[in-house]
């Protein structure tokens, strides 16, 4: 109970009793290093209310310290396939991530460490390159206890480095927003429209895209923002992503 930590609060008296209990059952101890601790975190931790074991699966199973408490621990499967066919696994420091019906390009932003990605080259040792590109493709999967769902898809847009590396990274709008497209329609559907935009790319159209036709449409040089803020203003039709997956039409939320 809160009472007993309280008086155990010497953490290395804790840290014995957690030790000796642990070893006359059998079980090792193993944090698990996706996991950031509070203080008050680490010693409910140590006191059996997260503890994650390792040894006999039967006595595991069997043991009520595992079982008393929702365990959760964080988990993550980060993927970069590199353009010369290689494919990355990585752990980060940190992940964040923005997905939002009210902006076109999904963002995220990854922290590595510096090593193995970054390292020097033979003719020149004062310089550092990076294994990772920019336009490499990026899958990131997060959830608790190895349970993840996709949070992020997309390619790396830029790369910064000091004391650890910065991946940050669009979604799929990064594959077209730096088209730009002159051309004219007497009359096109919204869909035949959509898919002239993102035409020669990865990006698939979403089947809720309504039959809508669109008459006497001109376009001169247009980049991407331009041509999506004319659907929306002249149209008034929202665009998004999800995922690969570009939705144009009425608002579905």
């Amino acid at each position: 109970n809160s009472a007993a930590r309280k008086v155990l609060k010497p953490h290395f008296i804790v840290l014995i009793e957690i030790f000796c209990r642990n070893v006359f059952r059998g079980t090792i101890l193993k944090s698990n290093p996706c996991t950031v601790w509070t203080d008050e975190r680490a010693l409910d931790y140590l006191l059996g209310f997260g503890v994650q074991g390792y040894g006999n699966k039967k006595q595991q199973n069997n043991d009520n310290i595992f079982h008393s408490h929702n365990m959760f621990y964080l988990t993550s499967d980060i993927i970069i396939n590199l353009q010369d066919g290689r494919r990355l696994r990585v752990k980060p420091y940190s992940v964040k991530w923005k997905r939002s019906v009210k902006d076109l390009c999904d963002t995220s932003e990854i922290t590595l460490p510096l090593h193995p990605y970054l390292y020097t080259t033979e003719s020149n040792a004062s310089s550092r390159e990076c294994l990772i590109k920019n336009g490499d493709k990026v899958s990131v999967s997060l959830g608790y206890n190895g349970n993840n769902s996709t949070r992020f898809e997309g390619y790396v847009a830029t790369i910064n480095y000091s004391d650890r590396l910065v991946l940050q990274c669009e979604g799929y709008y990064y594959l077209i927003k730096r088209k730009s497209i002159s051309d004219s329609w007497k009359k096109v559907t919204l869909r035949d429209f959509v898919q002239y935009i993102v035409k020669n790319t990865d990006i698939t159209l979403s089947k809720n895209i309504p039959n809508e036709t669109l008459t006497n449409l001109t376009i001169q040089n247009a980049s991407m923002d331009k041509v999506f803020k004319m659907l929306q203003d002249d149209y008034l039709c929202a665009a998004y992503f999800k995922g690969r997956e570009l939705y144009v039409g009425a608002s579905l939320f």
